[in-house]
């Protein structure tokens, strides 16, 4: 499965580009990248998922059984992130589903690493290795 981080102008902080690199170069199986712009349109078998602060809060064991739902029938999952106002609502009505990280206001640099963080504990979970371990 693919997944894919979408920010509308692109990773410019180092930082926060390096910190996703090694969770990237960590989850063998999970093809991660980040993108500069938001999608368009829909490609077959894509699920899109919007980042927004009306959206559902869950674990993350609760985000890992949805992926792995999803990954049945998916080719590719894209984490649509928004910029200062966030995703504008034509683009969050395409989504199959919207995802709250919290009631706080996060920058998108910030929102892409903890998606990031929580795909690699997805795969932790799936692969049992004991990062997610508390």
């Amino acid at each position: 499965m693919e997944t894919v981080i979408h920010l509308p102008q692109g990773l410019k902080n180092r930082g926060i580009r390096a910190a996703i690199d090694d969770y990237r170069k960590r989850i063998s199986d999970i093809k991660l990248t980040v993108s500069d712009r938001l999608p368009e349109k829909r490609g077959d078998g894509e699920v899109w998922v919007g980042l927004d602060r009306e959206g559902r809060q869950v674990t993350t064991e609760a985000l890992h059984e949805w992926l792995q739902k999803k990954s049945r029938n998916s080719s590719t999952v894209r984490f649509l992130i928004g910029g200062k106002q966030g995703l504008e609502e034509a683009r969050l009505k395409k989504c199959d589903w919207k995802w709250s990280l919290g009631p706080l206001v996060l920058g998108q640099f910030p929102a892409a690493l903890v998606v990031a963080e929580q795909l690699y504990r997805c795969y932790s979970l799936r692969s049992g290795h004991p990062y997610h371990e508390v």
